[in-house]
């Protein structure tokens, strides 16, 4: 895309820079080139033409495209003419330049001089590349795998190690990743400051670069985004009328382009002979003048749908650990001999694959939803599940109990994992972790991972409403004063064992529950008012304490995810997002059912569409409810990912 903005002048500021950093040695596409090969990977801005041999609009193999370059005809390249690299080439002694990997040029002794499988469209993030169809960075190193073994048999192996060591490796990549991605995705930059996602972005870069000097790359030159705010689409796009750079997508590209310098210097300290140089944002400006064209505002008005970031170097925590209740449990009460379990139908009816799981839900989670949002493609495993060994531990484990609570015995009354014993398990968890993982590792996991947990629900409806032992003795303010104590002394707990990151989930408005309006409504169709004031009550001095718990522990990241609001006005405004019953669930009657009790697969009157049903069961919220909540909890929980 630079070349549609940026018009080169005639210099050979890209040779200067990387004679400034790279010890030359004398080879030659014959005997005059100064390094061997050039192998280049990224997105338009170094794009020769392989976007030509994929199904994909992001193309340019047609007029006016290339009109300027040597024979006058589109290359595929972005661009009127030469491409920064293409002159690179020239200046370093070639006089061909090395080929598109997907073109038919690729074969044989062309191969001797390099290679490029940058594609228009990709990225540092691998949904860049997937959205538009385009080849993503991480297939790129996988063609260029391929690319080492077809030279081999070219030139022998000795010679291709030799070109291999002392090739240039050129890296242009990052700019779809901002104006293709986030600055027109809510998903992202509603969630995400330009920081974190640029930290996001240089973890992928970092990692890149280990895995390229794993393949022998020594001499590694890295653009960085140029002042993307002077772009004419941004300007048009996000300029508000005003004709003139935009400063703020100019300062983000800024804020990146420090991120990736100071892992560029971080990277040759710790890989041995690697020579490492980052084309900088001023040189652009300085040498660079704009040229018109409208591409970028195509590229900008494609349709975008931003899943989640993938699993593996992209997610934004490593680990996700739960522990809780039904509302968090994906499966450990199939294991325990209770009545609350959710093997069977029609729970899981519309989960992936349709089948039920042990979640107390039609589908999805809260807590899958928000595993999705923050990249991962598969869901931390239930502790007691055959699922959690190996390498499946990696990316963290689920302790929830659907029954049970902060308070030890409302586990016990319903024959279920209690807190503390989640807590023991939590412990056995770490010791399996670092045997897999190493110890080196698994620390690192321990203390980056998202911890989560849900509970109190249980608590009240299952113990405290119900128990005269309790409710005659105590009032709800003083229940949740010892539940909210027991939250303390978990929290303290967690973090003795090296969780830093914590999001814990408010109560939810537990008089709108439908069990509850027919339990405990005394015949009104409506939310029963009392329930909820206790429910505000607790969410009140459990944000106080939680607060308090911040300030006492050093590195603490602790946030009290709302979801009492979002679920009430999903209730009280069921149109705004879809729904049209709110006062019953969706199975059986959707009054009384949970559980095996009445909602089972012989449960008369399941609802066909659960969509429109902000509850699945009697108690618990649906896949699409969760939804909702979700969207909510993953924003209220941002400081917990920076």
């Amino acid at each position: 895309m630079f070349c549609d903005f940026f018009d080169l002048c005639p210099t050979g500021l890209l040779i200067l820079l990387l004679f400034s950093s790279f010890a030359i040695s004398g080879y030659a596409q014959g005997s005059t080139t100064l390094v061997p090969a050039i192998i280049t990977f990224g997105d338009s801005s170094v794009d020769v033409g392989n976007n030509d041999y994929l199904a994909t609009f992001f193309k340019a193999d047609f007029p006016p495209y290339g009109r300027d370059f040597t024979n006058h005809k589109p290359t595929g390249r972005f661009c009127n003419g030469k491409l920064a690299t293409d002159i690179t080439a020239e200046n370093l002694g070639f006089t061909t330049y090395p080929p598109a990997y997907l073109s038919p040029q690729a074969s044989g002794k062309n191969l001797l001089i390099g290679a490029n499988f940058a594609s228009a469209g990709s990225g540092y993030y691998e949904k860049t590349a997937y959205l538009s169809h385009t080849i993503s960075l991480a297939q790129q190193l996988q063609y260029y795998k391929e690319y080492q073994g077809k030279l081999t048999k070219v030139a022998g192996s000795k010679t291709a190690a030799s070109i291999i060591k002392d090739a240039l490796y050129l890296v242009g990549a990052g700019n779809s990743d901002f104006l293709q991605n986030y600055y027109v995705n809510p998903l992202i930059n509603k969630v995400y400051t330009p920081d974190q996602f640029s930290s996001f972005l240089v973890g992928i870069f970092s990692s890149f670069v280990k895995d390229l000097y794993g393949l022998g790359a020594r001499r590694i030159g890295v653009t960085s985004l140029p002042p993307l705010g002077c772009l004419p689409a941004a300007i048009t796009l996000f300029g508000q009328g005003k004709d003139e750079c935009e400063s703020r997508l100019n300062t983000d590209a800024q804020g990146f382009n420090k991120k990736i310098n100071a892992a560029a210097s971080t990277l040759q300290k710790q890989l041995p002979g690697l020579s490492h140089r980052s084309i900088s944002y001023k040189m652009f400006c300085d040498f660079f003048g704009l040229c018109p064209t409208g591409l970028l505002i195509l590229l900008l008005f494609s349709s975008f749908a931003i899943s989640g970031y993938a699993q593996g170097s992209t997610t934004l925590v490593p680990a996700i650990i739960t522990f809780g209740d039904s509302s968090v449990d994906v499966g450990n009460n199939d294991y325990l001999a209770t009545f609350f379990k959710a093997d069977f139908p029609p729970y899981g009816r519309d989960f992936t694959n349709h089948k039920p799981t042990g979640r107390f839900c039609n589908g999805k989670l809260a807590t899958d939803i928000t595993a999705e949002n923050l990249g991962f493609t598969t869901y931390p495993p239930a502790y007691l599940s055959p699922q959690a060994s190996g390498k499946n531990l990696l990316i963290g484990a689920n302790f929830a109990s659907a029954g049970s609570g902060y308070y030890e015995k409302t586990a016990y009354l319903s024959h279920t994992i209690s807190l503390a014993q989640q807590l023991q398990y939590y412990k056995e968890y770490q010791g399996k972790l670092t045997k897999v993982a190493g110890s080196k590792t698994a620390a690192s996991i321990i203390k980056d991972a998202l911890y989560l947990v849900g509970a109190g629900n249980s608590d009240f409806l299952q113990n405290y409403y119900v128990n005269p032992l309790i409710n005659k003795v105590y009032t709800p303010d003083q229940f949740s004063s010892f539940l909210v104590g027991i939250f303390s002394s978990f929290v303290k707990d967690l973090y003795g064992l090296g969780a830093r990151r914590i999001g814990v989930t408010s109560l939810p408005p537990l008089g709108c529950l439908p069990a509850a309006i027919t339990l405990f409504g005394q015949g009104k169709d409506e939310c029963e008012s009392r329930l909820n004031t206790d429910a505000q009550g607790f969410n009140k001095k459990i944000n106080a304490a939680a607060s308090t718990l911040q300030k006492q522990l050093p590195g603490l990241k602790i946030a009290i995810l709302d979801i009492y609001t979002p679920l009430l006005d999903a209730i009280n405004s069921p149109s705004k997002y879809g729904f049209s019953e709110t006062r019953r669930g969706c199975c059986g009657t959707g009054t009384v059912e949970t559980t095996s009790f009445l909602c089972n697969p012989k449960s008369p009157g399941t609802c066909n569409n659960a969509t429109q049903y902000v509850f699945w069961d009697s108690v618990h919220p649906s896949q699409a409810a969760y939804q909702v909540i979700a969207d909510a909890v993953i924003i209220q929980g941002i400081s917990l990912i920076g």
